[in-house]
């Protein structure tokens, strides 16, 4: 236990939670949508688009169309016609709101008093409406959406598409890719026995771990995809080897699996977003690729490409470039990285041996690794620097990063490109060609592409990040694109709404396509529900697009309480096989300590994942043993192959470490459909906490002296009554504790105990932390238990004795220290309470606890 409080900020709904529940009022985030104005129009291509009215305001536009209210409460989109034909705009069955529509030509604000829409919509769908209305290729068009009175507001999407004669995309056409493209390579890892997969399909995610020990990958079991739910938090069995840490590995993006099963991670230097945490592995350094074993999942270095630090940018975690993207050729047994270093594509061997590279800059070939003669230090430059690849039969499909968020071009947009590949897996000189110019979004710019991926019809899947420089990731400024090649040129034919948050344009960089029974579009991404629950992580969207209601949808770490923004990854899904042959029954569980509203318990936490593999639909489930719910009535029916999570509380104390049930599935009639054939579901009883840490104070009184303070209340959660806590420190450690023997009041189970005031006296500095352990004994001094704490030192304002929090020195944590808090919020200095170099939601989470104080 620690008594660090974590906020993962700043979302706008944790920090006014935060505020209220500290009783500060007159905090207000509510805001109007970034295209409340003409002025702000959101760019968009074809597709589904969502849509906020909540706090949009009304422009008093409309012109001749609406001239009793025009549209009110309206928001604004803008497009450039790719065909020369019409236009179709709708919100038919998309929204509850009476919605009104117009299209204005060009993308500028119009005068109300001498310009009216080019065509105008209300009510064609009952209160919704659709419009139909004529577009020339090249030009730009404004799309007006709002509802019919002031006082109708609300949420919906709506559908664009555009149909007739497509404009020349790139002048070329591009190259069709040469089929079949649906044939899946990957092999299955033999760790997924150990990892009590059902075996038929895996998902491999990387994300950003923000700690040592924390890991940067995440494999789930999508064998039951087909009965997963849709449009909210789907948790299939996720499993992490004890090495995936980013102490090994370091921060890594890219993601492949090989035809054994061997799986493959690179490193990276793009999740940093104002916290300076990108980093290199032990196993590998800068410019690692990792292969995961495909029997045991443990990681050991497979190559390592040329990296030199860029001088432009500190601190040193962040300065070496990295690998953009990696992708595993199955017909030559090759594997294909972008170096954002160089800027080439290195093909590598199963072994690890690096074939050559290709600059496609300059067109060269180069043989082995060696480092490219005259390539300055640090990052390639915009406009050469290549990200995803994608091979096929006979070309390499890749994109290039010409612009950001924060380094628009005007005269080229981020492009997609393919070279041919020769029988070995060589490129070809001389034969690259442009495929794929990516059309704008918000009228001026695009996302750089980071990963693509072919589905079953030979149909380019692109997913851009959001970047705003090198190393730097934001989010929402990047889409899910699927282009399908006629034979003459490139379409854009789906504008995959990825996520319900925003207008559905938060892919994080990652795209991957399902081979399984449903033909789904895999995403990673930023918001996929936003704020409630906070659903960060991947989305499996019907391949032909739809609305996130029907899509699935993992929240990586599966705590929805709070949002890893930035952080998500890529993503890889291996060949989907069938597991249908099995037990008629699956269980899956997990006992977890359970925790109420008064911080404690005996009892356990279980979901159960129940998945019905018999022929009969169940009706009932019967647990037998110590439960709170020993039937389980499913409404509707438990379906055959279906699969759903039954929550419960297992009852407690339990002594042994394992506790076992019988579980049984019925029909309708209470006839028996499926049970485990005697056997039992049996499983792990977790230790938990045999106490509480509460209600921390921590205050510097010296830092020159290296003394500090702290106090704590302890709650006593094991049966005994306590009457002695000491506090246990390692042998040359270099801090005391005085007093270290505390007698407490005769404490019983779940009595508080107050520890403190305890002076530290420390060689440590200010955000060094100190570890230790309190352990309860009864009065013969018996120890019942031990329980590990650990608190970072605060700093000292000039060896002041000040509270920390107190950040204007006034003797209290008042709205002041607040304001303070938010003044810098982001920056370094004022308001960085815990030491640790940002002013973050963790200081406003310790302010919140002293607040008052």
């Amino acid at each position: 236990m620690s008594p660090k409080i974590r906020l993962q900020g700043p979302p706008r709904g944790s920090i006014v939670a935060a505020v209220a529940a500290a009783g500060i009022a007159s905090v207000a985030f509510a805001l109007p949508p970034i295209n409340d104005d003409c002025s702000g129009s959101i760019g968009i291509v074809d597709g589904i688009h969502g849509f906020d009215l909540t706090e949009a305001t009304t422009s008093g536009l409309g012109g001749d169309c609406f001239p009793d209210y025009r549209i009110a409460n309206d928001v604004f989109y803008c497009f450039e016609a790719t065909v020369d034909g019409m236009v179709t705009i709708k919100t038919c069955g998309l929204t509850q709101v009476d919605t009104r529509i117009a299209l204005w030509a060009g993308c500028d604000c119009p005068d109300p008093d001498l310009e009216s829409p080019l065509c105008c919509a209300d009510n064609e769908c009952g209160k919704q409406s659709t419009i139909t209305c004529e577009v020339e290729c090249g030009r730009k068009y404004m799309i007006q959406i709002g509802s019919a009175t002031q006082d109708e507001v609300g949420v919906g999407s709506f559908e664009m598409f555009m149909d007739g004669v497509p404009c020349d995309l790139n002048g070329g056409g591009g190259s069709p890719p040469s089929g079949p493209c649906d044939e899946c390579g990957e092999g299955d890892p033999g760790w997924l026995e150990s990892a009590g997969f059902a075996g038929g399909q895996l998902l491999l995610f990387t994300r950003d771990a923000v700690s040592d020990a924390e890991s940067p990958i995440l494999a789930f079991d999508l064998t039951d995809e087909l009965s997963a739910p849709t449009g909210s938090n789907w948790a299939p069995p996720m499993w992490t080897h004890p090495d995936w840490t980013r102490a090994n590995l370091g921060t890594v993006f890219g993601v492949a699996i090989d035809g054994t099963g061997r799986a493959f991670v690179a490193h990276t230097s793009i999740y940093n977003a104002g916290f300076p945490r990108d980093a290199v592995g032990a196993l590998g350094g800068p410019g690692a690729i990792y292969a995961i074993d495909a029997a045991t999942g443990a990681p050991t270095l497979f190559a390592q490409l040329p990296q030199s630090q860029d001088p432009a940018i500190v601190p040193a975690s962040e300065s070496w470039p990295g690998i953009g993207n990696i992708a595993w050729d199955f017909d030559r047994d090759v594997l294909f990285a972008s170096n954002f270093d160089d800027g080439r594509i290195y093909r590598i061997d199963a072994a690890g041996t690096v074939l050559d590279a290709w600059d496609h800059a300059t067109d060269t070939l180069s043989a082995g690794a060696a480092v490219e003669p005259g390539d300055a230090a640090g990052f390639a430059p915009l406009g050469e620097r290549v990200w995803a690849v994608a091979p096929t039969a006979d070309r390499l499909y890749y994109s290039i990063w010409v612009e950001d968020v924060s380094r628009t071009d005007a005269a080229r947009a981020n492009e997609i490109w393919s070279v041919r590949l020769d029988g070995t897996g060589a490129i070809v000189p001389g034969t690259s060609q442009l495929e794929i110019e990516m059309p704008n979004f918000g009228g001026s710019y695009s996302s750089p592409v980071s990963d693509l991926a072919f589905d079953a019809d030979c149909c380019l899947l692109t997913a851009e990040r959001s970047m705003s420089g090198d190393t730097t990731s934001t989010a929402h400024q990047s889409r899910g694109l699927r282009f399908c090649h006629d034979g003459t040129d490139w379409t854009l034919g789906t504008d995959y709404q990825v996520g319900a948050y925003g207008n559905g344009d938060n892919t994080a960089g990652g795209v991957d396509f399902d081979n399984g029974p449903v033909a789904n579009a895999w995403f990673s991404a930023d918001a996929i529900i936003f704020p409630n629950p906070y659903l960060y992580g991947a989305t499996g969207i019907p391949v032909a697009g739809d609305l996130p209601a029907n899509a699935l949808m993992i929240d990586v770490d599966q705590d929805v309480s709070f949002g890893e923004k930035f952080q998500m990854g890529s993503l890889e899904i291996s060949c989907f096989r069938d597991v249908s042959d099995g037990p008629c029954l699956d269980l899956v569980g997990e006992l977890d300590c359970r925790v109420d509203a008064d911080g404690i318990s005996t009892d356990y936490d279980l979901v159960l994942t129940v998945t019905n593999n018999s022929d009969t639909a169940a009706q009932y489930l019967l647990i037998a043993g110590p439960v709170n719910q020993p039937v389980t009535t499913f409404v509707p029916p438990l379906l055959p192959g279906e699969t759903r999570d039954v929550p419960m509380i297992v009852l407690g104390p339990i002594a042994d470490e394992v506790v076992c049930f019988e579980v049984t599935l019925y029909d309708a009639d209470f006839d028996l459909c499926c049970g485990l054939d005697d056997q039992q579901l049996c499983l792990v009883v977790p230790e938990c906490d045999c106490a509480v840490d509460q209600q921390w104070t921590i205050n510097c009184i010296d830092e020159a002296a290296g003394i500090y303070e702290f106090s704590f209340n302890l709650v006593n959660l094991t049966p005994d009554v306590i009457e002695h806590v000491f506090l246990v420190t390692d042998n040359g450690a270099p801090f005391t504790l005085s007093p270290n023997h505390i007698d407490v009041p005769s404490t019983p189970q779940f009595g508080s105990m107050f520890i403190g005031p305890i002076q530290v006296q420390t060689s440590l500095a200010p955000g060094d932390t100190i570890s230790f352990v309190a352990t309860l004994h009864v009065a013969n001094l018996f120890e019942c238990c031990g329980l590990p704490l650990e608190f970072t030192l605060p700093p000292c304002e000039g060896g002041s004795t000040s509270n920390p929090a107190d950040i204007d020195g006034d003797g209290v944590v008042t709205g002041a220290d607040l304001g303070l808090i938010f003044a810098n919020w982001g920056g370094s200095g004022t308001g960085d309470i815990n030491g640790d170099g940002v002013v973050d939601a963790a200081d406003l989470g310790l302010l919140l606890v002293a607040f008052g104080g």
